[in-house]
């Protein structure tokens, strides 16, 4: 398991191989037109792919940055716990 486990590449190159896929799915989604009921919306409401390659894709995404994050709810419990694990680990 050891072996398997440091073949991996770093962290940052892996974060950045899922960013990537990510957006070329996106892309590929809105070209066939994928569209998902929306959650908690009115009845009929759809939520449609939005390409994150093209130029106003790419805007959108950094554009609404803050927001995703602020809005996110698990991302405070992560970070929060992260934090303690650091202080844990260094603390002895």
């Amino acid at each position: 398991m050891e072996r398997a486990g440091n073949r991996l590449p770093h962290p940052a190159t892996l974060f950045c191989v899922a960013a990537l896929t990510v957006m070329v799915l996106s892309q590929i989604a809105e070209a066939l037109g994928w569209r998902v009921p929306s959650p908690g919306g009115e009845a009929g409401s759809a939520v449609s792919a939005r390409g994150l390659l093209d130029a106003d894709g790419l805007w959108w995404a950094l554009s609404h940055l803050v927001e995703n994050f602020v809005t996110f709810p698990p991302l405070g419990v992560v970070l929060v716990a992260m934090l303690g694990i650091g202080v844990a680990e260094r603390s002895g």
